[in-house]
């Protein structure tokens, strides 16, 4: 991928039009890119890597592939400064086109092609988030998807820890690491077998994990979730559903992006979960005390176990317009309605703390809640999935119910809450992201000024954790400009010093030696991935 980027860099500078004092514009390449021009296209034909990837043949014909182009030059990797140049703005595009060049309308943001890596550890880190959130361009992300090694593998059953693990069909995961890349660890093992799936992601209300610059705040939740639900649909069983839990802030835009990725077709409701609590005197709306919950499932097929969650009822002899006898009418009401799609539970904070029910987790949902959803969409023995774990309450009421669980969390601090919670009341499995131990973004996250992010850059400038696209040069001009920088903004070009790729150790990789990889977690990752049921 350098080879075609420096190729096209070279090639692109033969055009008159697209650089200005040597320098290219990307603003210019994408508008004759748009156009086509004809001489661009005549450069790109002349070599045989960019007439590869930039044209389709028809028969002995090349055609110009617009889109893989546009793409490209769009993409940070194509001009790696351009990560200061947020747009700002979310728009609809169809395909990936303007509106105004066709009819068919998705959601689209600025860098919808990127993935956002996301990477908060402890609770506190809230307000630093953004600058760890690295976002990708596709053409950059090469292992950093691959499947992972795991570390701290510990099996616990009746309250105790086991001296060794077996992964089985029936096995209970709690995992720790980041969520995008544990999903797609799971994928070998787990695609097609997920029959349910809840998620409670960050609201992004501006008090959360997501708390940036409004510019670009929605754009960046929605990559965040994009990538995270598209690998989540690969999970689900054909006949497996999603609910995703979120508010008014980012809750109409998921709604359009759920459409995108599981079908209109495959939506089935949005539940209400509403609830009462004190107001302001102050306020000048009414009181905000509901939140949306999104059901789809995978395909035409879903579970629905409208007997498992009936509501008392009581109908009055002959029915709504007369189609039931009396008999029929006391069956009615003995037998219950099926909930209507709003749903009055009280909060958790309503109920006691007793590190089972209720732990105490500050976005802790009731249990009655996840009760009535586990026991709507699926069956004992179905395997339910959150990647947003916090403190586990999905998983023990999944296990309570009895269904299998895999529950995946980041926070070393949250974690610790999701053990004791599962230690006390099921069966199941530890295992973490076996981190690299070369990629030191702990040191990144403990930095408190410049000055120590310049000695840790200087300290792994020279890594081969570095990213390949940053130059000596675009180090040294960092440096030189350091003083009149914020932190913030020094921050974020170490991060962008880091190749992501390198959060975690591969599972291809594991038996490095200089990656450290205890010889038990390596032979317990090996079973991991060559289960077969």
């Amino acid at each position: 991928m350098a080879a075609l980027l420096e190729s096209l860099h070279n090639l692109l500078q033969q055009h008159p039009k697209l650089t200005k004092d040597g320098v290219l514009i990307q603003q210019q390449v994408t508008q004759l890119g748009l156009a086509p021009d004809a001489l661009l296209l005549q450069i790109l034909l002349s070599n045989k890597a960019t007439k590869a990837q930039f044209f389709v043949m028809v028969g002995t014909t090349p055609v110009f592939d617009k889109q893989a182009f546009l793409q490209f030059v769009n993409n940070r990797a194509f001009l790696p400064d351009s990560y200061t140049a947020f747009t700002n703005k979310i728009g609809l595009t169809a395909g990936n086109q303007f509106i105004n060049q066709t009819k068919e309308v998705v959601l689209a943001w600025p860098y919808k092609d990127g993935l956002l890596v996301g990477g908060q550890q402890k609770e506190t880190e809230k307000t630093e988030e953004v600058f760890y959130n690295e976002l990708l361009s596709g053409d950059t992300i090469n292992k950093l998807l691959q499947p992972k090694a795991f570390t701290s593998i510990t099996s616990y059953k009746d309250g105790e820890a086991l001296s060794s693990t077996n992964f089985t069909s029936n096995s209970n995961l709690l995992i720790q690491g980041n969520n995008l890349l544990a999903l797609h660890s799971l994928k070998p093992v787990y695609a097609g077998k997920v029959n349910l799936i809840y998620i409670d992601p960050p609201f992004n209300t501006g008090k959360d994990s997501f708390s940036y610059n409004d510019k670009f705040n929605h754009a960046t939740w929605l990559t965040f979730m994009k990538n995270r639900l598209q690998i989540a649909k690969e999970l689900l069983a054909k006949d497996g559903s999603i609910f995703v839990h979120l508010d008014h802030n980012e809750a109409h835009y998921c709604k359009v992006l759920m459409d995108e990725i599981f079908g209109r077709e495959n939506f089935i409701n949005e539940i209400i979960w509403c609830y009462t609590g004190p107001g302001s005197p102050g306020m000048r709306q009414f009181n905000r005390k509901h939140d949306n919950i999104f059901w789809y499932s995978r395909g035409k097929q879903h579970t629905f176990n409208a007997d498992d969650v009936r509501m008392p009822s009581t109908v009055h002899s002959g029915g709504f317009k007369g189609e039931m006898d009396k008999n029929s009418s006391d069956l009615y009401s003995s037998k219950g309605k099926i909930p209507e799609d709003w749903w009055p539970f009280a909060v958790a904070s309503r109920f006691k703390i007793d590190g089972v029910k209720r732990v105490g987790y500050n976005t802790e949902k009731p249990y009655k809640l996840l009760e009535r959803i586990i026991k709507t969409a699926s069956n004992e023995g179905d395997l339910v999935l959150d990647f947003f774990g916090g403190s586990a309450a999905t998983a023990w009421m999944a296990a309570s119910l009895h269904r299998r669980f895999i529950t995946i969390e980041q926070m070393d601090n949250t974690i610790q809450l999701a053990k004791e919670r599962l230690i006390k009341t099921t069966n199941f499995t530890f295992m973490q992201l076996a981190a690299h131990p070369l990629f030191n973004i702990t040191s990144l996250q403990a930095t408190q000024n410049k000055n120590e992010l310049l000695t840790l850059l200087d300290a792994f400038k020279n890594s081969t954790t570095r990213q390949y696209d940053v130059t000596d040069a675009q180090i040294a001009s960092f440096k030189a400009a350091a003083d009149n920088l914020s932190f913030q903004d020094c921050y974020r070009f170490v991060c962008r010093c880091f190749d992501m790729n390198n959060l975690y150790v591969c599972y291809a990789d594991m038996a490095d030696e200089s990656l450290h990889i205890a010889p038990a977690d390596q032979q317990a990752t090996h079973q991991f991935y060559k289960q077969k049921f």
